[in-house]
């Protein structure tokens, strides 16, 4: 078991998950071989228009893919609202400390121990790296997703 703890700041941002999630985390946490951080809880509709955006342009109305490897999320919180803009939220973004996005290695050991927490506690959480964009219903770039944990279930 590790002495690693979440900040204050951390601790924040996981108050706005849904506590379901909070307790997942929070088991995960104990388990964790090192520091990790909550990134990000509740989004805002307007922070979630502006991830929508990155990438895209809109062209007579309609929000066209003009660089896929920007694209940050398919979901604009407005017609298609994401489980983060859901309150509490139903996802959180988790990272290893200090965040290194080249850092695949221990955002695997990261999901391996949400996960595990997930299913010990037997709340249903899905990892962001587990689908593929193919399963969207629209074709759109894959995005990477090695911190993004949400709720598996419809809705709460």
């Amino acid at each position: 078991m590790s002495g690693n703890t979440l900040s204050l700041k951390s601790r924040a941002k996981l108050l706005s998950c849904h506590p379901e999630l909070q307790r997942v985390v929070n088991y995960a946490e104990a388990w964790m071989p090192f520091p990790f951080l909550v990134q990000e809880g509740h989004r805002a509709r307007a922070r979630q228009m502006r991830l929508f955006e990155r990438g895209r342009a809109l062209q007579e109305g309609r929000w066209l893919i003009t660089q896929p490897e920007m694209v940050a999320t398919h979901y604009d919180g407005q017609e298609r609202l994401s489980k983060y803009n859901i309150d509490p939220s139903q996802a959180v973004t988790l990272a290893p400390d200090p965040a290194y996005p080249c850092d695949r290695d221990r955002y695997h050991v990261m999901a391996g121990v949400v996960l595990a927490a997930a299913a010990y506690l037997r709340i249903p959480v899905r990892w962001g790296s587990e689908w593929s964009d193919a399963l969207q219903d629209e074709p759109e770039p894959a995005i990477e997703r090695l911190g993004h944990f949400q709720l598996n279930r419809p809705t709460f």
